[in-house]
């Protein structure tokens, strides 16, 4: 793909976006129901861009701190990060935290990432966000049964 915001890409330089272009339904039960949609070809920056600025899913970020994507959420809407620590002091708007922690040893991002979708406080907020995404940097199948009972799926690359 070209360096220039909004050049058009050349043959075989076509994005295909899968995993967030999808529809997100909950029936009667509860049940979060998830179809795919069709996917179209972001050609160029432009076209990200208009894609992601568009995003009506729920995409959360879910890590010990945001360092790792820090100014996604300016590019992408309904966008925002959950974590351990806040290194903004709250001051930054897309950043939740759950307010009470106790002292805690992790091992590593996974048990970190496990506590998080445990806690009470981060549970509620993602259950009031509906249907949609988390972006983890390590998980495992802990992880993914969290995300599944919160009705949260994991973003992952084609």
């Amino acid at each position: 793909m070209s360096g220039s915001p909004g050049a058009a890409a050349g043959k075989g330089d076509t994005l295909l976006v899968s995993r967030f272009c999808a529809d997100i339904s909950q029936d009667k039960a509860g049940k979060v129901r998830w179809r795919s949609a069709t996917k179209p070809k972001l050609r160029s920056l432009l076209d990200i861009n208009a894609f992601f600025r568009q995003n009506k899913t729920p995409i959360t970020f879910l890590s010990p701190t945001p360092c790792n994507i820090l100014g996604l959420g300016r590019w992408i809407n309904n966008f925002d990060y959950v974590n351990f620590l806040d290194s903004f002091d709250g001051t930054h708007t897309r950043i939740f935290m759950p307010r009470e922690h106790e002292p805690q040893e992790f091992r590593s991002n996974k048990d970190v990432n496990n506590h998080l979708l445990r806690h009470k406080d981060v549970q509620v907020r993602l259950k009031e966000r509906g249907p949609g995404y988390l972006m983890l940097v390590m998980f495992d199948k802990e992880t993914k049964q969290l995300a599944r009972e919160l009705g949260k799926k994991i973003a992952l690359p084609p």
